[in-house]
C-alpha cells in the first residue's frame, strides 16, 4: 500500500532510478518483459477490464438509477501496487464478470483530492463499497489478488451498510 509520503518519495528517486535502470537511453531493464527489439515477453494481458464511470457524481447517480453499489478504486499514477491492480486484478475474467454487479468508478488522488479528503484516503490503493444511497459497505486497503478481491466484492454484495461518519479528523462507527 502506498501512502502519501511514499508516492512525494517515489517522484524525487524515479527519474533516477529510470536513468540507473536503462529505460532513459531505450534499453528494458532487466526482468521488464521486454526484449532487446522492443517487443513484449510478457504474456498477453486479457482483453477484458472493468469499466469505469467517469466522476465520483456521475457514478453515485448511474448507481441510483441502477439500483447497484458503487466500487471506488482510489489510485495515483505513481503506485505500483495500483497499477497492478489495474493489469492484474480489474483484468481477471471473475472480477469483470463480479464488476458488472456494481458501478466502478476510478479516483486519481491528483485529479480529485476533494473526494478522496471527503473518504478519508490516505493509503493507495484504496478501494470503497457504497450502497446505491452513498451509505459505506466496507473498505479495502492495498492490492489484492483476484481471488482475495472476489471474495470482498461478494463481501460488499452481500453486506450491510457501516454506519460510518466521515469527519474531517475522524471516523466514527
Amino acid at each position: 500500500m502506498c501512502t502519501r509520503r511514499q508516492i512525494l518519495v517515489g517522484l524525487l528517486f524515479t527519474p533516477l532510478a529510470v536513468a540507473i535502470s536503462g529505460c532513459a537511453d531505450g534499453r528494458a531493464p532487466v526482468g521488464s518483459g521486454r526484449s532487446a527489439d522492443g517487443d513484449s515477453g510478457q504474456v498477453a494481458e486479457s482483453e477484458e477490464q472493468v469499466e469505469f464511470v467517469g466522476t465520483f457524481p456521475e457514478a453515485l447517480a448511474e448507481a441510483r438509477q441502477a439500483e447497484k453499489p458503487l466500487l471506488v478504486f482510489f489510485s495515483t499514477p505513481e503506485c505500483i501496487y495500483c497499477r497492478q491492480m489495474l493489469e492484474r486484478t480489474f483484468r481477471d475474467h471473475q472480477i469483470v464478470r463480479l464488476a458488472e454487479k456494481f458501478v466502478c468508478v476510478r479516483i486519481e488522488a491528483a485529479e480529485d483530492p476533494q473526494t478522496c479528503e471527503d473518504f478519508h484516503v490516505e493509503a493507495y490503493p484504496t478501494v470503497q463499497f457504497i450502497t446505491s444511497d452513498g451509505a459505506p459497505l466496507n473498505r479495502v486497503l492495498g492490492k489484492k489478488e483476484p481471488e482475495t478481491f472476489a471474495a470482498q466484492m461478494q463481501a460488499a454484495l452481500q453486506g450491510t451498510p457501516m454506519r460510518t461518519v466521515y469527519h474531517r479528523d475522524s471516523v466514527r462507527r
